[in-house]
C-alpha cells in the first residue's frame, strides 16, 4: 500500500507550486484538491484525482448549470444548496486535459521517475492549461446563451444514441425554447435502446409535453 506514496506527495507540493496558481488565476477558487468557478447558474469545476497504484493522476473538468438541480444522469430534484461542495462526478458535462502521448483519449499524467521529470510533466501540463481549458469551458460559460446554442447543435446529432440528448432537452426547455426540447426527445427515441426504460419514458413524457423537461426541484425534508 506504500507503493506511489512519496510520488503522490512529490506531485501535491509541484502542483501546488506551479499548476494551481495558473488555475487560480483564471478565476478558479481551490478547496481542498477541486476548483470551482461560479457565475450562477453555472458553475465551472476542475478537480485532481490521483491513482498512486498506477503512478497516475488526471486534471478533471466539469461543467454544471445549477438550474438542473443535483445531477445523476438525469436529475434528482434536489437543488444544489452549495456549489462549492460539487465535484466533477457531480457535474452535467466533463472531459480532462488530455496529455496526448499515446492518443487523443487517455487522461493519464505520468508521475516519471525523477523530480526533473515530474516537473517537466507539470511544465507541459500548464502549457496545455490554456488551449484545453478554453476549448471546454468557453463554449459552457454564459447562461443562456452558450447552453441553447449548444442543445441547438445537439439536435444535429439527436439520431445517435447519446445519453445527454435528455440533458438538452432539460436545457433547451429551462432557456425557454420548448419546441426544441420536444424535438429533441422525438428525434432521439428511436434510437434509445429498449432496455434504457427509465430514459426512454423521460424523453417520451417530454415529446409529449416540452414542458415535461422542466426539472421539478424541491427541498428535501
Amino acid at each position: 500500500m506504500e507503493y506511489g506514496i512519496l510520488e503522490k506527495k512529490l506531485i501535491d507540493v509541484l502542483l501546488r507550486r506551479a499548476f494551481y496558481p495558473v488555475v487560480k488565476a483564471d478565476g478558479f477558487k481551490r478547496k481542498g484538491e477541486v476548483f470551482h468557478r461560479i457565475n450562477d447558474p453555472v458553475v465551472h469545476v476542475v478537480q485532481v484525482r490521483h491513482r498512486s497504484v498506477e503512478q497516475v493522476y488526471q486534471v478533471l473538468m466539469g461543467v454544471h448549470l445549477l438550474l438542473l438541480g443535483d445531477f445523476a444522469l438525469d436529475v434528482t430534484g434536489k437543488p444544489i444548496k452549495d456549489p462549492t461542495k460539487l465535484n466533477v462526478y457531480d457535474c452535467a458535462w466533463s472531459h480532462s486535459i488530455i496529455p496526448g502521448f499515446i492518443n487523443d483519449t487517455l487522461d493519464d499524467w505520468a508521475y516519471g521517475n525523477t523530480e526533473e521529470e515530474v516537473a517537466g510533466m507539470i511544465e507541459f501540463l500548464i502549457s496545455e492549461w490554456p488551449r484545453q481549458s478554453a476549448a471546454f469551458f468557453s463554449p459552457l460559460t454564459r447562461w443562456p446563451d452558450d447552453f441553447h446554442k449548444r442543445a441547438k447543435d445537439a439536435y444535429k446529432g439527436a439520431e445517435k444514441p447519446h445519453w445527454d440528448v435528455l440533458t438538452w432537452a432539460r436545457v433547451a426547455a429551462l432557456a425557454g425554447d420548448f419546441d426544441l426540447a420536444q424535438a429533441l426527445a422525438i428525434k432521439a427515441l428511436p434510437f434509445v435502446p429498449e432496455k434504457a426504460t427509465t430514459y426512454r419514458k423521460s424523453l417520451e413524457q417530454i415529446a409529449l409535453n416540452p414542458h415535461k423537461a422542466l426539472p421539478l426541484l424541491t427541498e428535501s425534508e
